[in-house]
């Protein structure tokens, strides 16, 4: 007989709030052994929370008047009485409440969604491009001034090409083996034309003549001895080419 049992859905629900809460009331129904069922939940709730009574006067407290809520009722049967093969009611329809205001539901309404004027869009662009060029310029500007504070360090390896690459920095290395590559600076060639050797030249004196009262110093020579060498001027060696004598000092070479 109990499988045939099924109560009917709650009518005439209505809802009282109050600061405590919301008390939920319909009319009962003329049965013994029912029990009246409220479920309700806010829109950030995943389940649904429950609370009975034996007559339909439910009072659900500790609610957020600032969150909407979903309500629903149903009937159930007790066990002792009507055996546990009994049926529950169907749920009543699901209302929405908000700050005791009925909602068609509990999702926030979206507005239209918004264009953006053009007049806005032309000054959003502008103030855009002058501060990426004020940024430009402020980079620049500090690029200047850390050349100016900072001077920038020359790169020996423009200078001394080969020093670091072949040498690993050697500086005698490297002169020892481009310094016959290398031509000299013109300054430098004026400065060793300036310490060339200079060569002197002796006027060689035309041979006094013979006289026959005065002899020379060779004829005068007792016993036929040997003549003595002309004696070579001070400052230096005599180097004879031909009838041209030349003086040559310590530091001095000849070029031919």
């Amino acid at each position: 007989m109990s499988d045939y049992l099924k109560p009917k859905s709650p009518k005439d629900v209505q809802f009282l709030w109050h600061s405590e809460g919301v008390s939920v009331t319909c009319s009962d129904l003329p049965y013994p052994g029912l029990l009246y069922e409220v479920q309700y939940r806010s829109s950030f709730d995943a389940e649904w929370q429950s609370k009975e009574e034996r007559t339909c006067n439910v009072t659900l407290g500790g609610l957020d008047t600032h969150k909407c809520y979903s309500f629903r009722t149903r009937v159930k049967t007790t066990e002792t009485m009507y055996g546990p093969q009994a049926t529950p009611s169907d749920w009543s329809e699901v209302t929405h409440w908000k700050r005791a205001e009925l909602r068609d539901s509990c999702q926030e309404a979206r507005g239209p969604p918004r264009t953006w004027s053009p007049k806005l869009v032309v000054v959003s662009s502008a103030v855009t491009l002058l501060t990426v060029s004020l940024l430009l310029l402020s980079l620049w500007k500090l690029q200047r001034v850390k050349k100016l504070l900072m001077p920038r360090v020359p790169d020996p390896k423009g200078t001394f090409p080969g020093l670091f690459e072949q040498h690993q920095g050697n500086f005698q290395e490297w002169i020892r083996d481009t310094q016959n590559v290398v031509p000299p600076k013109k300054a430098e060639q004026d400065r060793h034309l300036e310490e060339t050797l200079v060569v002197h030249l002796l006027k060689t004196e035309p041979e006094e003549p013979r006289t026959l009262g005065l002899p020379s110093r060779e004829a005068a020579a007792p016993g036929g001895a040997p003549r003595l060498p002309p004696q070579a001027p001070e400052g230096g060696a005599v180097v004879v080419l031909g009838d041209l004598a030349f003086v040559m000092s310590d530091g001095c070479y000849m070029m031919l």
